[in-house]
This record gives structure tokens, sequence and C-alpha cells, in this order.
């Protein structure tokens, strides 16, 4: 159900009817169309923190979690993640993508929109990890401005993926006026093609079509939240109605629903980004209940990985780069190899090995040292970094940072 007349900047929008008769005509066919086999493993964000419950920790709005695919609920990039490798803690992720070209899991494959402008960046921009830490624009909300004709006006990147050539799909926060393509909805998914024009793949009444013939349900979708493109089709994520926002629906000629709330394991809660955890993306993660601590104080670190893996957990003070790209995982060990606490552990490496469990999980305590072992992170700031490596595999987890207050 692609706008297969590929209309770009200027060249007017698709018949609503057609689409609409198209879809409903499908629906009408075959019925509201069921979830087909059982959901992929997914990567989400949610538009709420959401409390801690008997099967997951607090997730706060600005972590990406792992949820269905017949595994548990588990944290992928939570705050202090986003500190080791990004310099600093998103307010919230609004956007998440992975980048084609890149190993799984790799650290430069990050692909996100933040929901305020922040850090030196807009909400506008689609931005990127970069390989030696740090965030970079790899495209600016002025250039998707300019791409609809537009100047001088701001925009919100709400969601983002990547299709099978490569080229971006977004979706917009608020209703857009005096462009190209005419006036667009916060629910009209776009696409951003390399000669700095965008077209325009599906209109919001189409993906509300398309809900009520997956569904049988009427209430409004009111906006797109999240984009996924797998297999040729395109998956949303969308505000409402309340049954369904947070749940997956795939806009397909006969629409289906990828994930219901209950497969993926949140209660509910609203889903304001996606993406699919490919086979190999799914690396270790070291998470850590906080991100600012003062020295000498305890805090809870929980870790995963594969199964009975063992791994040695490096601690430093100082961050810094190490290509470590050749090996699975992060791509990055994003401590000084010259930092005095790193040392100690290299020195005596057993100290920090940790086994975890037959559900591939484990759980510990910490203190931080109160010596004056704390560096710079990326930012300046004071603080300790933590990083843990599969001692089999040599897969590396990304860097999770703990400011010093």
């Amino acid at each position: 159900m692609h706008d297969t007349t590929n209309r770009s900047s200027g060249g007017g929008r698709p018949s609503r009817l057609l689409i609409a008769g198209l879809v409903l005509g499908a629906g009408a066919l075959g019925g509201p169309a069921a979830a087909q086999g059982s959901p992929p493993r997914l990567l989400v964000s949610t538009t709420d923190d959401v409390a801690a419950s008997a099967t997951h920790p607090f997730l706060s709005d600005a972590s990406l979690t792992a949820v269905a695919g017949g595994g548990e609920v588990r944290p992928h990039l939570v705050e202090g993640h986003w500190l080791g490798a990004g310099g600093f803690v998103p307010t919230d992720i609004d956007a998440f993508a992975r980048q084609p070209g890149y190993a799984p899991g790799r650290n430069e494959s990050v692909c996100f929109s933040l929901l305020s402008n922040e850090s030196g960046v807009q909400d506008g921009d689609v931005l990127a990890l970069q390989a030696s830490g740090g965030v970079g624009v790899l495209l600016a909300e002025d250039a998707i401005v300019a791409a609809l004709g537009l100047a001088g006006v701001d925009i919100d990147v709400d969601a983002l993926a990547f299709d099978d050539q490569g080229r971006l799909l977004f979706s917009l926060q608020n209703d857009l006026a005096g462009t190209y393509l005419g006036p667009l909805e916060d629910g009209d998914v776009l696409r951003y093609v390399t000669n700095g024009s965008v077209e325009l793949v599906f209109e919001e009444p189409a993906i509300q079509t398309m809900f009520t013939a997956a569904t049988g349900l009427t209430g409004a979708i009111g906006d797109v939240l999240g984009l996924e493109f797998f297999n040729g089709e395109i998956w949303v994520t969308t505000q409402g109605p309340s049954s369904h926002d947070g749940a997956v629906l795939a806009c397909t000629f006969v629409p289906y629903i990828v994930a219901d709330e209950a497969a993926v394991g949140l209660e509910g809660e609203e889903i304001d980004a996606l993406s699919i955890l490919a086979p190999g993306e799914e690396i270790p993660t070291l998470c850590i209940d906080r991100t600012a601590a003062a020295a000498g104080d305890t805090f809870h670190a929980t870790m995963h990985g594969a199964p009975g893996s063992l791994h040695l957990v490096l601690l430093a003070g100082t961050a810094g780069y190490v290509d470590f790209r050749r090996f699975p995982g992060w791509g990055a060990l994003m401590m000084s190899l010259s930092d005095p606490w790193l040392g100690t552990v290299l020195a005596d490496p057993p100290a920090t090995f940790v086994l975890l469990d037959a559900n591939g999980t484990v759980e510990l305590d910490y203190t931080l040292p109160t010596a004056a072992v704390w560096g710079l992170g990326l930012a300046g700031e004071e603080g300790w970094s933590f990083q843990m490596i599969d001692l089999r595999s040599l897969e590396l987890a990304a860097p999770c940072r703990v400011k010093r207050v």
C-alpha cells in the first residue's frame, strides 16, 4: 500500500478516497486482520515513565526497552548509557531507528530524535551516536524544513525508520501547513530522499482506515508516534485509541496487529518509538539504578547477556575511546586506558568477573571508591564509567556512566 505515484515535493497529495477504498476493500475481503504469527523482538520507548512491576524495572521515557518476541522485558539503552556514549541524558527519546550498513548492536547505528531542544541540538534534528563518543547531526531540522519548501519553521520529528533502500521515513509531532505537499498532518508518514525532497507515503486518514480494518475499532489514532520498516511493510505505533496505543500496526494491503498491548508487556503504556531488534542487536547490557552519585555511595547494577556467560566488568573514571569494531557488540571501549581505576581492574581481572545465571541475568551492588579516582566524561563532567565484556565471545556492552555529585 505504498503511494505508487511516487509524488515528491511539489507533486500534490494522493487521493484519500483511493487509499481508503483499497484498504477497506482488503478488510472487507478478509475481515479484521489478526496478528500474523508471533511478534518479533521489538525495541520501544514510552511516552511517559513506567513504574517498576513484577516483570520489569522502572523505565524512564528516555530509555529504550526490549519487549515481545518471546523474551522478557529488558532495558536496552537507559539514561546512564546515553551519558556514557553521548555525553548527556536526554529528557525523552521521541524517535529511534538503526541506521543500515552497520554490524548488529554497533554504537554508530544508533539514530534518534528528541522531544525537546537540548544540549545544542533541536527536536527536529535526526541524530546519531558517533564512533568515538558524543552525538552528531545526521539530518538537520533546517534541511527537512527546506525539503518541505519552507523556511524559518520549527518542526519536531516524532518517528523514524529507514526503508530497504536506506531512505529515511519519518513523521512529525504537529500538523504543518504551507508545504509543497500541501497541509501535513501529524499522522502522515513521509520519506526524505537524497535529492533533498520529501515524498508522502501514507496520509493519516489512510492509517486510520488501516487501523479500523485491522481491529474493527473506529477510535481516532490521533498521531503516528513510532515507525519501522520490515520486509517491505511499514509498521506504526499510534497515539490512540487507548486500548491500542501500546500496540504495533502493520500498514499493509491487508493490515494487521503485529503485537498487541499484552504481547508488548508494558501494561498498555503508550509507545513513543519503535524498532525491530534484528539478530545480534540485543547485546549484553549493564544498567545502573542512577545517573548521579557521590564518592562512597552504593548503587545497584543489573546485567543481562547470554545465559551462563562470564563477563569482565571494567571500571574507570575517565572517558576515552578504544576501537573495538573488530569484535561483536558496541564497537568502542569508552574508557581511557591510562585511567588509574581501570589499571587496578586490569591488574587483577578476576576481582570483577561476573557470572550470569541461567536466565542471563545477575544483580549486584557496587560501592564507589572514596579516593579521588573519578575522572572526566565526554561532556567534561566528573564521574565513573562501567562497561562489561563477554569473555567467551568478546562481545562488548554499551558504556554506562554515573555523574559525581
